[in-house]
């Protein structure tokens, strides 16, 4: 009953990830620990959404998400009746999204991410008896990035944030007027009638701020009425956009759990919490306004999310399984903010993943599997970054055993939920009618 469980459901985080909570893609399941001695897998999905993007504002549509590739491996090894070690080696978070439209005649275009993580985990796992086992470990993970943010929504906030940052030099030392906020002034830059007025009548209304941003300033820009500011704007458009390289790093993190058993019925219930990674590492950031052209490297700290994991699996009949999972990942914790752009890229919310299925063995060889997922949806804006919002999906498995191998493939279909997608509290598009496919394939071995 275990191969069975270990064999059809472990399929479920390699062809699901796609759209998941923040930037999940394996689920960091733990299941290995439990194989039995020897054990070594190796998994491969790919998973292809298809995301349908349409401005708000303009007519450009999108499809921003791209396909990718996911691998896993384990290994288990035990040391005595009591204790066993297992390495896990899987790619926990990414994304792969690009907004391919011109910058000047779109909300979104130019804005793209390619994120990757790779993780090593050695676990150690101690029967404390027959039913109760603790475990734990650490876990070295690697992680890179590039991100670039276009098109006319963030553009129109860089010039926003460039003219503030003017004007805030001018009343250095003392307040400014509330009209002159960031808020108001990425209002008049996206043509908010009302907010236009109050910029320019503020403006207008103070000769020595009016000299002071008609004249020579610091970076040489003319921001003096709402007009300049949409011509600050196409500057950035025209040096294209905002680009940051963040250069790749590691970190070291730790996982603590629990799990209590009843074999004879296959029952297992096992909770894993996964601490956070902290990366110290360089950006380096590029815009025609924000660093005046020329690249600007700079320090930059993030930590990748802590989470929780609840695993649950019981018999319910003959040769038949059934599993639940809950997982919880800190998402809103997650901050990734240059020095130069001093903003956070990620903005994303924190997860709740459901997983619930069905594992049945047909035959000494063959067995299958079907699994349903569910993720809550915040039903508020989302990034460009993470164009969707929640999710419901089916995997389906199948096994078969030979004498010296299990070889496993699972199918997925998710249909990630709608969302609207924002920039600086703003909705600028909207995705709808989304669906992803995913496929996995595993084969497990022992020596």
């Amino acid at each position: 009953m275990k191969k069975l469980l270990l064999s059809t459901v472990a399929l479920v985080g390699m062809t699901s990830g796609a759209m998941a909570g923040g930037l999940d893609r394996s689920g960091q399941g733990t299941g290995a620990i439990f194989n039995e001695n020897g054990a070594t897998s190796f998994s491969f999905g790919v998973v292809n959404p298809s995301i349908n993007a349409a401005d708000t504002g303009t007519a450009t549509t999108y499809s921003p998400a791209e396909s990718y590739t996911q691998i896993g491996a384990t290994y288990t090894r035990e040391v005595n009746d009591q204790l066993s070690m297992t390495l896990v080696f899987d790619q926990p978070f990414g994304a792969a999204v690009n907004y391919d439209a011109p910058q000047a005649t779109s909300s979104f275009g130019g804005t793209k991410a390619d994120i990757s993580t790779n993780a090593i985990s050695m676990y150690g796992r101690y029967k404390v008896n027959g039913n109760v086992s603790v475990f734990g470990g650490l876990r070295l993970q690697q992680a890179q990035g590039d991100v670039a943010l276009g098109g006319q929504s963030y553009n129109a906030g860089f010039a926003a944030g460039a003219a503030e940052q003017l004007i805030a030099g001018f009343f250095a030392g003392g307040g400014r007027p509330a009209t002159l906020s960031e808020q108001v002034v990425q209002g008049a830059a996206a043509g908010n009638a009302a907010a236009v007025a109050a910029y320019d009548g503020t403006i207008a209304g103070n000769a020595a701020l009016a000299a002071f941003l008609g004249g020579a300033n610091p970076a040489g820009l003319n921001v003096d009425t709402a007009a300049d500011v949409q011509t600050l704007a196409g500057a950035s458009i025209a040096g294209g956009g905002y680009t940051v390289d963040i250069e790749s790093s590691y970190g070291v993190g730790y996982s603590i759990g629990a799990a209590y058993e009843i074999p004879d019925i296959a029952l297992r219930a096992a909770i894993t919490y996964h601490s956070g990674i902290t990366h110290d590492t360089s950006a380096t950031e590029q815009n025609a306004i924000i660093t005046s052209g020329a690249a600007s490297t700079n320090d930059i700290e993030f930590e990748t999310p802590q989470s929780i994991n609840l695993d649950f699996q019981t018999g319910i009949a003959a040769d038949t399984l059934l599993t639940a999972s809950v997982r919880w990942a800190e998402w809103g914790a997650f901050d990734v903010t240059p020095a130069r752009i001093n903003t956070d890229l990620a903005d994303l919310g924190d997860s709740y993943s459901y997983r619930l299925g069905v594992a049945r063995r047909f035959s000494d060889e063959l067995a299958g599997s079907v699994t349903l997922s569910y993720e809550d949806a915040s039903n508020s804006g989302v990034s460009p970054l993470g164009p969707t919002d929640g999710l419901i999906g089916l995997t389906v498995g199948l096994r078969y055993e030979t004498d010296d191998a299990i070889l496993s493939g699972g199918v997925n279909y998710t249909i990630p939920g709608d969302a609207d997608l924002t920039a600086g509290g703003n909705t600028f598009a909207r995705s709808t009618d989304n669906s992803v496919v995913g496929v996995g394939f595993q084969a497990q071995w022992s020596f």
